[in-house]
């Protein structure tokens, strides 16, 4: 069973890939990561998928740390509330890894971090611009 679910996730994750960035897209060089991970980011909007549903979809957050083993990791750490934004807390047992790309130019490629790192180019993050499945919000 797990198989196919990794063999469902990277062809969904290579055929939204097609689509999102367009080919002439490119990002705001001098993207200052540090500044971009040093708070966690809140999901301003965000579209039901596979995996997550509407109404798993309350208060979602990302927080992103650097390894400290490796500075070209980064961890995220996902988590967002079920039924309403007081709803019970989930996601915080997942944890995600970003390899860094591009760092001047905010490339992140992001995957389960049970997975090895040569598939998480199937999608890689452009943190400025484009975000295929949702708009991302700094918190202050």
């Amino acid at each position: 069973m797990l198989p196919v679910l990794l063999l469902s996730l990277c062809a969904a994750l290579r055929a939204a890939q097609a689509s999102c960035p367009p080919s002439n897209f490119s990002t705001q060089q001098g993207f200052k990561l540090s500044d971009y991970i040093s708070r966690p980011w809140y999901s301003v909007q965000q579209a039901p998928n596979s995996y997550q549903q509407r109404d798993n979809l309350y208060c979602v957050r990302a927080e992103y740390r650097r390894d400290p083993r490796d500075s070209s990791r980064i961890l995220v750490f996902n988590q967002a509330r079920r039924g309403s934004v007081t709803g019970e807390l989930q996601g915080t047992g997942m944890l995600l890894n970003a390899i860094v790309k591009d760092e001047n130019q905010g490339k992140l490629a992001v995957g389960p971090s049970f997975l090895p790192t040569n598939l998480y180019g199937a999608r890689t993050l452009h943190l400025v611009k484009c975000l295929a499945w949702g708009s991302l919000a700094g918190a202050t």
